[in-house]
């Protein structure tokens, strides 16, 4: 876990009269600490091994000892010659 001075991190746990809990988690920092990335234009290999990245960790928290993850870049659909523009 990375700890940030400007990041104030709290979770929390809320009871339900009928037995049941729902855990939530807040996470407060300065506006200007939070930037938006357009991932579609950044490289696809880039894209792929970050998600690849995330569901090995997803695998790691729900107990699998040694995950194997693999991605692959889709291919775009075949589309109608037609509508090449030639």
């Amino acid at each position: 876990m990375i700890k940030d001075p400007g990041i104030d991190k709290t979770r929390r746990r809320v009871q339900h009269q009928d037995g049941t809990f729902s855990d939530y988690l807040t996470v407060r920092f300065a506006p200007q600490a939070l930037q938006f990335q357009d991932i579609d234009s950044s490289d696809p290999q880039v894209k792929r091994k970050d998600i690849a990245q995330l569901r090995y960790l997803k695998a790691l928290a729900r107990g699998e000892r040694h995950p194997i993850i693999i991605t692959y870049l889709s291919l775009l659909p075949d589309r109608p010659a037609a509508s090449s523009g030639r």
